[in-house]
């Protein structure tokens, strides 16, 4: 059992000290006897009512004296009845339920009751009889206790709660801190951290000028009270409060130290933050005698923690969001803008893993060609807006008509091509069919519109997948020379076909292009079209343009083996890039003489790598060529002065020099289109063909629709290279891997810049900047977030277009 303290001590002598003076009053008179006073004024009361009756008795009738009594019965409420009783025992008068409450009987009188003897003549009457209510008492446990002895309870109880309260607030009076030498005071105070010392009741004994400060309040007036006036809270890292207990009640409950609590005070912009250390302070005997509590203020490291998680939930929310549209854009980048369907690229990557897999596994497939009938007249005598519905619509009808695990390509301008995996050439002539009948059931205002369709398979000893489609496109041939609107198939119509080769004999160039696209194993040139977007995006993305661009123009002009082998050359025209050093490639400013030299070299590294990789004389002829000029001023750059470039290598000189001259680089300003055009035609004769001069610039703006002059449009291939870039940025920065990160902002800034997204490439050079100045983490998660802001906005926009049907 634990020991009272002196203050209990205290408190139980000054109540024994009362309670003896009470007691003692009590016995020699002093505190008036309630009961007794009690018993003589129920006496006098009764015995001035019999008094009262013998007086009015002669002189009233029994209904007056009724109501008389009644009268003095109701003016005390503690008579339950009243009665007055003749000598023969008959109640002549009656006040309340007599009969029932009055208890004395032949002389014995209960000591609720009164009698008083009533007389006439000198001779005995009768007498009054008075039941009184019993006492007020107090009870304990349904017993009586005496009025003195319940006094001297209460007052035993009151005065040893007030005792105490008093004597606790006179206590604290006393200066325990005086005991503590100046020189410790001193030191104290000297400290930059908040320190208590606590008895072991957890009562401020001492607090230093800092806790002073921190709390605003006078060291002194805290002397003897709680730390709970603080109203100090324990929260979590989060800032968050939590159900724990204060360090120093769990120190002195213990008798263990406490270290790094935080603890908040205050609201709002008042609220500090400060963490605690308790350790108890011992006597020799082991006994704990109090405790030192120190406060370090961690305000601003607080604040700073909670902004960085701040910043990094919203970076993580931003780059969920980027990744997201990254996903989003990745399918959109492998569709056709106008139509839906997949595009060229994306067409050959399928076609080519089925094609293994159908190798592989002895399963069948098939190829189909679709070539809308008369299209041209339907762009000169309806307009373009018209031909890019039928467009639309036929592509759509393409698509609802053939299954889901047929994939259908916009091989060219109103050209489409269909994969078939797992299909027959009878199941493929069915499908063909369908297609052609849903095409004819379109319906558009003065317009009717057919389709002429060629097939063949895997089964008609096709080597290769442009081999397949070859065959596919002769048998679309044949049912335009059949008279159009029609289902054709390889195996039905070789005879007609050889007649038609018979009549139009393949020229020598021909024939190795046709050798060539189908030696060109897609895959590989995906490999390498990969490995230049990690060396260098905007370089990637410029080859894409300028390949479609290439096909646009071609279309027509060339076969389809021949245009594949073009689209091929132009992915790769600009391969050898991947070893030049960054120091040239990434120069923001005009390259020197000697830096050009350096990059004409690595463009024959370039020739030489497409010549060893795929061996196809026709494609590195074009890789090789594109840079001759048409007059051969400058044919020591390519083959020589008796190798004039082929069609197709012209063609690429014209749309890589129209790519350049509209896109976005550090050193000159961007052309506008027509500007671009200008210049293409100012120098037809010399440096390009002029015919395919004309082709061309017919070709692009029909495909791009005559955009508006000098406005550079971000496409969605762009938008998702620059958010790959940033999930890239976002891994370096939660591997804080600051060399990676210069270099994606190095990276960023250009490809941005590249695409006329201005304010991307501020921002990337501004962390770029910060980074390379060792700024704090948060300004440089606020800048990445930043980034990754407008890029989910530029991404968003370009999503929010028409969708297209998945």
């Amino acid at each position: 059992m634990s020991r009272l303290t002196s203050t209990h001590r205290i408190v139980l002598g000054l109540v024994s000290l009362v309670v003896s003076v009470l007691l003692t009053a009590g016995m020699i008179g002093l505190i008036p006897n309630s009961e007794l006073q009690d018993r003589q004024a129920r006496a006098a009361f009764s015995e001035m009512t019999a008094v009262s009756f013998m007086a009015l008795a002669p002189r009233m009738d029994t209904a007056e004296l009724c109501e008389t009594l009644e009268a003095m019965g109701k003016r005390n409420p503690d008579v339950l009845s009243m009665a007055v009783r003749k000598a023969s025992g008959e109640v002549a008068l009656e006040f309340g339920s007599h009969a029932t409450t009055w208890q004395s009987v032949d002389g014995n009188t209960f000591a609720n009751e009164n009698i008083v003897p009533i007389t006439s003549g000198g001779d005995s009457w009768g007498q009054l009889e008075v039941r009184w209510a019993t006492s007020n008492a107090f009870t304990v446990f349904g017993y009586k206790i005496r009025p003195d002895i319940a006094l001297t309870i209460f007052v035993s109880v009151s005065l040893f709660f007030g005792f105490s309260y008093f004597l606790k607030r006179v206590l604290r009076q006393v200066n325990p801190s005086k005991v503590v030498p100046n020189r410790v005071r001193d030191a104290l105070n000297a400290l930059s951290e908040g320190l208590l010392v606590l008895d072991c009741n957890n009562l401020i004994v001492l607090a230093n000028e800092s806790f002073a400060t921190a709390t605003g309040r006078p060291a002194d007036t805290m002397i003897g009270s709680t730390p709970k006036q603080f109203a100090f809270r324990v929260v979590d890292s989060n800032g968050e409060a939590t159900a724990k207990k204060l360090p120093w009640e769990v120190s002195t409950r213990n008798e263990t130290p406490q270290k790094g609590v935080l603890l908040a005070h205050g609201e709002g912009d008042d609220r500090r933050t400060y963490a605690v250390s308790t350790v108890p302070v011992k006597s020799e005997n082991n006994v704990i005698r109090g405790l030192v509590a120190s406060f370090e203020d961690v305000t601003l490291l607080q604040q700073k923690q909670e902004e960085l998680r701040f910043a990094l939930t919203s970076l993580r929310t931003s780059s969920d969001e980027v990744r997201k549209q990254n996903h989003e854009l990745e399918w959109l980048a492998t569709r056709d803008t106008l139509t839906g369907c997949m595009n060229r690229r994306c067409f050959f990557h399928e076609f080519e893993n089925h094609w293994q897999e159908s190798e592989s596994n002895q399963l069948p497939m098939a190829g189909v060609m679709v070539d809308i009938d008369f299209f041209k007249a339907v762009n000169d005598n309806h307009g373009h807006g018209m031909g890019d519905e039928v467009l639309r619509q036929v592509s759509a009808a393409l698509m609802k008509t053939l299954e889901q695990t047929d994939f259908v390509c916009r091989y060219g301008g109103e050209e489409f091509s269909v994969l078939m995996p797992n299909t027959s050439i009878d199941e493929a002539e069915l499908k063909a069919e369908q297609c052609r009948l849903a095409i004819k059931a379109l319906r558009f205002e003065k317009l009717t519109v057919t389709a002429s369709l060629g097939v063949s398979a895997m089964c008609q000893n096709a080597e290769s997948p442009q081999d397949l489609l070859d065959q596919a496109d002769k048998c679309l041939y044949a049912a335009k020379r059949n008279g159009r609107n029609q289902v054709v198939r390889w195996d039905r119509a070789q005879d007609q076909i050889a007649k038609m080769r018979n009549e139009v004999a393949p020229t020598r160039e021909q024939e190795m292009t046709n050798k060539a696209a189908s030696a060109i194993p897609y895959h590989a040139v995906a490999a390498l079209t990969s490995a230049l977007a990690h060396r260098d995006q905007a370089t990637a993305i410029h080859s894409r343009r300028v390949a479609d661009m290439c096909v646009a123009a071609a279309e027509g002009l060339l076969g389809l083996r021949e245009c594949y082998v073009l689209e091929i050359a132009a992915l790769l025209h600009d391969i050898g890039k991947i070893g030049i050093p960054d120091s040239i490639l990434r120069k923001p400013g005009r390259l020197s003489p000697e830096e050009l030299e350096l990059v004409l070299t690595y463009n024959h590294l370039g020739v030489e790598m497409v010549r060893g990789s795929f061996g196809a004389p026709v494609l590195t002829e074009i890789v090789e060529q594109h840079v001759v000029f048409y007059d051969m001023s400058n044919s020591e750059r390519g083959a020589g002065p008796n190798q004039r470039p082929s069609v197709g290598a012209r063609i690429l000189a014209i749309a890589n020099a129209y790519d350049t001259m509209v896109s976005k680089l550090s050193h000159r300003s961007t052309m506008s289109r027509s500007e671009a055009f200008a210049e293409l035609r100012r120098c037809a004769g010399t440096q390009f063909d002029p015919e395919l001069v004309e082709r061309f610039i017919v070709a692009v703006r029909l495909r791009l629709n005559q955009a508006e002059a000098g406005k550079i449009k971000i496409t969605r291939e762009s938008a998702l290279n620059i958010g790959l870039m940033l999930e890239q940025l976002i891994a370096a920065l939660e591997d804080q891997d600051v060399t990676q990160l210069l270099d994606i902002t190095d990276s960023l800034q250009i490809t941005a810049t590249t695409h006329g997204l201005l304010e991307i490439a501020q921002n990337a050079r501004l962390l770029h900047q910060t980074l390379e100045e060792g700024c704090d983490e948060i300004e440089v998660m606020q800048l990445a977030g930043e980034l990754l802001d407008l890029c989910r906005v530029t991404q968003a926009s370009l999503i929010a277009e028409p969708q297209l049907v998945r």
